[in-house]
């Protein structure tokens, strides 16, 4: 047998120091009557009811007091196992922290656009879980997989583009990074959003490896920026106004972002592009239920049963009956 809630045990106690209580009690109680009446006077002068039925009332009432105790407890005895299993999708945002997403031809800029879709994504999901990267040349893991999206919600509204000391962007090393977390057993339930204007460091071309296709991860990617484009700031901390990035000939840098590159990397690996908007975010979502939800977590969980009904039950039985036989 065990305890479900074996603290409430502690009061066990009880039943030694009420024994002692109505020993010292009766006690008392016979030391009284005998200063002022004899032996054969008692039973005349006191009515109460006799010694076998106040002890007979109060062994059942204790009995009864410790079985309530015991069932308190929650006493289980047996077990069996049981399947415990959770279907669903692992979905990590990826979320691009370069310079060129502070540009604010999405308002207020990319980014924060970028962290708003994120956020939209996470009120349609349910069951999934999911994880938070940011990623500029080089990656930074914020929140493990987990089905608190409010936890993630709070990490990515206070997420911060002055977190990486290194500005540039490479999305290639931003999915193998990611990727290398996870179990290749389970890509298939694996999903990853990119959120990106697209723009890579000059010269970079994607050269992800067909191993990440070929075991079923898949790629969604989120297109934030217009074709217009825009300025890039960059805000001079000493005088808290911005600037905006210029070439090496000084002329200011427009940033757009580049479509097509992500939508090849979508393409590629099992996923789709999607353009930032309301309809994109909805569109994902139906792509995203009808992928099949592979298994995430399966074991096996033992299940005991309860028997505290039935403690309980004697228990009040035990204690109404010693009430009874003292007051017939």
């Amino acid at each position: 047998m065990r305890f479900a809630s074996p603290y409430w045990l502690i009061f066990l106690f009880l039943i030694p120091a009420l024994s002692l209580f109505y020993l010292r009690a009766v006690r008392k109680r016979e030391e009284s009557i005998g200063k002022f009446a004899s032996s054969m006077l008692r039973s005349s002068l006191v009515s109460a009811p006799s010694g076998r039925r106040r002890w007979s009332s109060y062994i059942l009432t204790l009995a009864g007091l410790f079985l309530i105790i015991i069932a308190l407890a929650m006493p289980q005895l047996g077990q069996k196992p049981a399947d415990m299993e959770r279907k669903g999708l692992d979905i990590e945002f990826v979320i691009d922290a370069s310079y060129s997403m502070a540009v604010s031809d999405v308002v207020p800029n990319r980014f924060e656009y970028a962290k708003t879709t994120a956020s939209e994504i996470m009120k349609n999901l349910k069951g999934d879980r999911v994880g938070l990267t940011m990623f500029t040349n080089s990656t930074l893991g914020i929140v493990p997989f987990t089905t608190d999206y409010g936890a993630v919600d709070y990490f990515l509204k206070i997420s911060d583009m002055k977190v990486f000391f290194s500005r540039g962007t490479n999305i290639e090393t931003a999915v193998r990074n990611t990727v290398s977390v996870f179990d290749k057993k389970s890509w298939k339930s694996k999903v990853i959003v990119i959120l990106s204007d697209g723009e890579d460091e000059p010269g970079l071309t994607y050269k992800l490896s067909d191993e990440l296709s070929s075991f079923g991860l898949h790629v969604f990617v989120f297109g934030v920026g217009t074709e217009d484009g825009g300025r890039i700031p960059i805000l001079l901390e000493s005088e808290g106004n911005f600037v905006y990035m210029k070439d090496s000939s000084g002329a200011e840098i427009l940033s757009k972002f580049d479509e097509a590159a992500l939508n090849k990397i979508a393409r590629a690996y099992n996923g789709k592009y999607y353009r930032y908007s309301p309809e994109g975010v909805k569109q994902f979502i139906k792509d995203l239920d009808a992928l099949k939800k592979e298994q995430i977590e399966n074991r096996e969980n033992i299940v005991y049963n309860d028997y505290f009904q039935y403690f309980l039950l004697l228990g009040f039985v035990l204690v109404f009956i010693g009430k009874a036989v003292l007051e017939e």
